[in-house]
């Protein structure tokens, strides 16, 4: 993985308070590869289960039942909510910004080096 990616990576893991492996990621080739890991990482993360804690800010989150910090309002998802459609325009805005692209070119197929130029 080229710098560009690893960079991705790293903002897409921040988004949506996740950890991708390494390898995982870098078997990701497309904008879809991607999506299906992030998807799969959501749902199988068990972490929210026991959230106690904001990611962000530390804001105490025992018994909180909404997907959004009360104190600096970043958004995560709850145990059993993963919306794959705001999933897939969250992480097209993230891809978009950092390969320096239109967001609406991009697609499930759109390979991270020869389609989007990322190193």
């Amino acid at each position: 993985m080229g710098l560009d990616t690893v960079e991705l990576v790293m903002e897409v893991e921040e988004a949506f308070c996740i950890r991708i492996p390494d390898d995982m990621a870098a078997s990701a080739e497309t904008a879809g590869d991607l999506f299906e890991r992030v998807v799969l990482l959501l749902s199988a993360d068990p972490r929210w289960a026991n959230l106690r804690h904001c990611l962000s800010c530390e804001y105490p989150l025992r018994g909180l039942d909404v997907g959004r910090c009360p104190e600096c309002g970043r958004e995560f998802t709850m145990p059993g909510d993963i919306d794959r459609e705001k999933v897939w325009r969250q992480l097209v805005l993230i891809v978009g910004e950092q390969a320096g692209v239109d967001p609406s070119r991009i697609k499930a197929t759109s390979r991270f080096v020869r389609d989007l130029h990322m190193d």
